[in-house]
């Protein structure tokens, strides 16, 4: 049994390091720390976010993140672990929101909440729930 696992492992383990680069790379999808990162949201599921609407979202390097869902400011934390994210919780100002901002703020929030993986798609960040579903689709933002 030794020998055949010798046998079968010997080859490949000698090839690994001629293929270092092709092995270790991560693939074009993976999720770089999102710490000093700020994101502007352009779409909640397959809904385009307004122009006129701003949502967006800064990670601080310490676990913190703060931004707007279109009419309220927000803070409070994020957890990473490879592609698994964990948003919040978050603190709100209640300020009343009508019209477009208000509908995109609540969908924001409720997105928020739904979060459990975000992965790369170009320069894109999509945020993913439970099922692998898109929930929202990021851009990068320039920094305040």
């Amino acid at each position: 049994m030794i020998r055949l696992v010798a046998r079968f492992l010997a080859p490949r383990l000698f090839a690994a390091p001629l293929l270092g680069a092709a092995i270790l790379a991560p693939p074009a999808w993976a999720l770089d720390p999102l710490g000093g990162s700020a994101w502007r949201a352009e779409a909640l599921g397959d809904a385009p976010i307004p122009q006129e609407v701003e949502v967006f979202i800064v990670f601080g390097e310490d676990g913190s993140a703060a931004g707007s869902g279109g009419c309220n400011r927000f803070s409070g934390g994020y957890a990473q672990s490879g592609d698994g994210l964990v948003l919040g919780p978050f603190a709100a100002t209640r300020r009343a929101c009508s019209g477009p901002s208000g509908e995109v703020e609540t969908v924001f929030f409720r997105v928020l909440d739904a979060v459990r993986t975000a992965r790369r798609d170009g320069d894109a960040l999509l945020w993913l729930g439970a099922e692998g579903e898109t929930l929202a689709v990021l851009r990068p933002r320039a920094p305040e």
